[in-house]
This record gives C-alpha cells, sequence and structure tokens, in this order.
C-alpha cells in the first residue's frame, strides 16, 4: 500500500529509514504501475526493501547497484537503503545514467562498438575516422550488443514509463511522439531534479538541473515553486526532442533530395559513381524543409509531483563502500543480477535519481 514506511537496517536491524510522500499524500491501495506513473516513493521503497531477494537490505540494495551497472552505468553505487529512492552517496552523471536508459530504450540491449572508449561497455561518439574522406585502417565502428536484459521485460516496463508522460508526473514532457516514455526525479529538499526518457527505441535523453558544486535547495526557483522533475527538466527535455524530430526530418528530405538528384543523372547517362560524385560535391537541389511552428505555451500547469523524504541514518551521506567487481552472468531483471562497478570512478554531476 501506500502509506509512510519505516525500514530498518545495519547492525542488529535497528537504525531506521523512514519513508514518506510529498505533503504526506498517499495513493492507498496502488499498484507497482500506479506507483511509477505518479512516483510514489513508499511502493517502491518496499518492493525494492522487502520485495527483492536477499536476507539483508544491503543483499537487496546491492542487486540494484549490479542491475544499473548491467544496464551501461559504470561508476560506483553506493549501497544505502536510500538509493532504492536516488539518495546515493555520490552523485550519478548525466551522461552515464543516459547510457543506462539507453539499454531501456534498446529494449534491454546495450549497445556501444569497435571505436567507444571502453568497448562492450561505453556508449559510442563516432562512427568513423577517416582521411580524405575514406576511413582510415581500424577506423570503421562495428557494433557490439549485449542483450543483458529480458526484452519483453524492458518492453512492458517502457509501456509502463509512457504512462508517466501520458497522465503522470512527467506530462510537460510530451511532445505528441508515439511511444514516448521517461521518468522524473527529484532529490531530498529539491537539491536535483531529473527527467529520463525516449522515444521509442529511437533516441535517449536525460536532463538534470541543479547547482554543479553543491547540493543547493531550489525551493523557488520554478514560477515561486519548487523545481522537481516534472518542471524544467521535463521542458527541456521536450525541447531537446522537439530538435531532434526536426533534424530527423531535415535529414530525412536530405536523403530523398540526394536519391532523387542520383536517378536524375543516371537518366542523363552518367553512370552511377559520377552521380554520387557530382551528389557529393553538392550539384542537386534540396527541397527546403519547413520546420513546424512551435507551439510551446510556458511553463503553467506542470503538475505537482511526489518526493522523496527520508529520516534516519540512511541518506545520500552513507558511507557504503561501491560495487565490488563481479563476473557478468545472464539474470533476470527481476532478480536484479548484473555486473558490478569498475574500480575506477569519474567525476559526477548532481544528485542520485529519486521519485518524483
Amino acid at each position: 500500500p501506500s502509506e509512510q514506511r519505516t525500514f530498518y537496517f545495519g547492525k542488529n536491524g535497528k537504525e531506521p529509514f523512514t519513508v514518506h510522500n510529498d505533503e504526506e499524500g498517499y495513493l492507498g491501495s496502488c499498484s507497482i504501475s500506479c506507483g511509477l506513473t505518479y512516483s510514489d516513493n513508499s511502493i517502491y521503497a518496499g518492493l525494492a526493501l522487502e520485495g527483492l531477494k536477499g536476507k539483508t537490505i544491503e543483499d537487496r540494495t546491492r542487486s540494484i547497484a549490479k542491475t544499473i551497472h548491467k544496464a551501461g552505468y559504470t561508476d560506483p553505487i553506493s549501497l544505502n537503503p536510500a538509493m532504492v529512492l536516488g539518495g546515493l552517496k555520490e552523485g550519478v552523471s548525466p551522461l552515464g545514467w543516459a547510457y543506462a536508459y539507453m539499454t531501456i530504450g534498446n529494449d534491454g540491449d546495450r549497445i556501444s562498438g569497435t571505436l567507444s572508449p571502453r568497448p562492450g561497455d561505453s556508449p559510442l561518439t563516432y562512427e568513423s575516422v577517416t582521411k580524405n574522406g575514406k576511413p582510415i585502417k581500424g577506423g570503421e565502428n562495428h557494433p557490439i550488443h549485449h542483450q543483458v536484459f529480458n526484452e519483453e521485460t524492458v518492453k512492458e516496463q517502457k509501456g509502463i514509463m509512457e504512462t508517466v508522460i501520458a497522465n503522470g508526473t512527467g506530462t510537460a514532457a510530451q511532445t505528441g511522439a508515439a511511444e514516448e516514455w521517461g521518468k522524473t526525479g527529484t532529490t531530498e529538499e529539491e537539491g536535483d531534479a531529473w527527467f529520463c526518457g525516449g522515444i521509442a527505441a529511437e533516441v535517449t535523453a536525460c536532463v538534470w538541473v541543479g547547482y554543479p558544486d553543491t547540493t543547493t535547495p531550489m525551493l523557488t526557483l520554478y514560477n515561486g515553486g519548487p523545481v522537481m522533475g516534472g518542471t524544467f527538466p521535463a521542458l527541456i527535455w521536450n525541447s531537446v526532442m522537439t530538435a531532434w524530430e526536426t533534424i530527423k526530418k531535415e535529414h530525412l528530405a536530405e536523403k530523398k533530395a540526394k536519391e532523387k538528384a542520383k536517378e536524375e543523372k543516371e537518366n542523363e547517362g552518367k553512370s552511377s559513381s559520377e552521380a554520387e560524385e557530382e551528389i557529393e560535391a553538392g550539384e542537386y537541389e534540396e527541397e527546403a524543409y519547413e520546420a513546424p511552428e512551435e507551439t510551446y505555451e510556458g511553463e503553467e500547469g506542470v503538475p505537482e509531483e511526489e518526493i522523496e523524504s527520508t529520516t534516519g541514518g540512511a541518506g545520500r551521506g552513507e558511507t557504503e563502500e561501491p560495487v565490488e567487481e563481479a563476473p557478468e552472468e545472464e539474470v533476470t531483471p527481476e532478480e536484479g543480477a548484473g555486473e558490478a562497478a569498475p574500480e575506477e570512478t569519474a567525476p559526477t554531476t548532481g544528485g542520485g535519481v529519486t521519485a518524483g
């Protein structure tokens, strides 16, 4: 049920971790799907700290950390109870989090490439290295795929995350595209705000809003109210996705123009290679693409969201060691198993992602 909960952990199980929703608003009887749609902390704290396999709370938080690393995030993840709501000792980086979300976008397929910084375990930033227009030796990327989660399970997860944008805490992110999915995130006292998600399996983005060097509460910065995941982050994500849709249409228009030009040049008697050379030299007419008019109407009407609020010794100040390195093995997402963080660490920006 959606209600204030207190969990006990630590030595002899006497350290309390109390979870409650923003303004003590509870949904009563609420499913896991409902809890995700409306960012209900108590539902997911109960699921993570009581519902997962493991003898202790740390066993369960460790399984969550391993799942995060299996998705592609490589920095250490703290194991304190508040981590189930994003109350991490060290915050996560937007790039690393976006890569993990990309695995969700690709239905559980963690995609990397031979030109990635860490082939097989890091995102790809470019697809080729060329000289005089031709790839150098070893300069062509070859994709690397790891199906780390069950495809049907992740598709179901994305379907639930679509409700966050459709009628949950992330309605400000709506672009009108089909199959847009995502999740809002807000840390305690509005120190960090997030929106991460994507459109189908085509594109994924993560937006973080906060102060780079301090955790400063943003209690009045959004039209006099708090900055939460469904406010500035969702609006920025909307702008990014809208721009991506425009660029995609421009590229499609360019591709069609080149195909038409090639066909015309070949009809004039030119060989395929001659036609391609002329097109690459810019000898073709491209129809102008007109971007749709902006429909953005400002920041009004963004819904209130649930946020994390905790008491006890389980907040981000905990000093648990990061997950130790472990061999990769195939498990279902429900078990939460996966590969652990490498020993090296990287600078992070902002706090962890929580409900809201």
